[in-house]
């Protein structure tokens, strides 16, 4: 892997994981930890994937703010950085032939830093303008498809080790005014992890809605109840801000966002307008 740390670096923000080391099973103490509800995410990759199209326009300052309510919290807690994606974007010196690796910025460890460097999040936000059209599902299929959960494959069957991956937990930001759908990758997805009897949080995908659109709500909604459909593992889950507020999501509600489709208890959660998680029984 690349650092696109600017001009005249070569080391990322972060340290590489040297061979395939197993990797650490996601444990109740990770997730129920008084001290630090974000515990989990050192055993996670956290990938955000932007929405960049011309729809985000009228939303792109909830993009940010989003972005500087969640990012810190991942990128303190995740040794290797976060990866970040665009549907359009592309880092300087992509071309067609480039992986899905070099279509990203990998290993992003700090979330502010010179706006004219591409090794901080702040930095990557100052080059990116909304544009083009919104291919969602397709960009989707190739960060989790084609790439991540074929790579997966692939290790799983050269280590016989079904933990030799860290899971990834993929953070979709959008206003849902897609183009193609999503829906097919996602049961597709689902379905490949069944088969090969991948740990049940190996990947999460959460949708999170910036806008209000009822019509983009009601398609989230089907997209998150695709497992009742399919009859496949539960790996996705929606999520906007508290109250339908543009800006304001309290401690509970980033939580949410970065564990909720990894979770099966907060998955069925629901935040209430004063900030309060609600965690529904589940009924078989």
């Amino acid at each position: 892997m690349e650092s696109q740390a600017g001009p005249g670096s070569s080391e990322l923000p972060y340290p590489l994981e040297e061979g395939m080391p197993e990797i650490p099973e996601l444990t109740k103490a990770h997730v129920d930890n008084d001290k630090d509800p974000f515990a989990f995410l050192e055993v996670f990759d956290t990938v955000f994937l932007i929405d960049d199209s011309e729809s985000m326009k009228p939303h792109w300052h909830e993009v940010i703010a989003l972005i500087c309510a969640v990012v810190p919290i991942c990128c303190e807690r995740d040794h290797n950085g976060i990866d970040l994606y665009f549907l359009n974007h592309r880092p300087r010196g992509h071309s067609f032939f480039s992986s899905v690796e070099k279509s990203g910025y990998r290993n992003i460890g700090i979330a502010v830093g010179s706006p004219l460097q591409s090794d901080n999040v702040a930095g990557i936000f100052h080059q990116v303008k909304p544009q083009g059209r919104c291919k969602l599902g397709a960009r989707l299929k190739e960060i989790l498809l084609d790439k991540y959960i074929k790579e997966y494959s692939f290790l799983t069957r050269l280590h016989r080790n079904r933990r030799c991956k860290r899971p990834m937990n993929l953070i979709v930001v959008t206003a849902g005014h897609r183009e193609d759908a999503i829906y097919e990758t996602l049961a597709a997805a689902a379905r490949e992890l069944d088969r090969l009897r991948a740990p049940a949080y190996q990947a999460g995908v959460q949708l999170f809605q910036v806008g209000s659109d009822p019509r983009v709500s009601a398609g989230l909604r089907a997209d998150d109840d695709m497992y009742k459909t399919e009859g496949t593992r539960d790996m996705v889950d929606t999520v906007t801000w508290n109250a339908g507020r543009p800006g304001v999501l309290s401690a509970d509600g980033v939580l949410k966002v970065v564990l909720g489709a990894v979770s099966r208890s907060l998955d069925r959660a629901t935040v209430t307008p004063a900030g309060q998680l609600v965690v529904e029984e589940r009924r078989e």
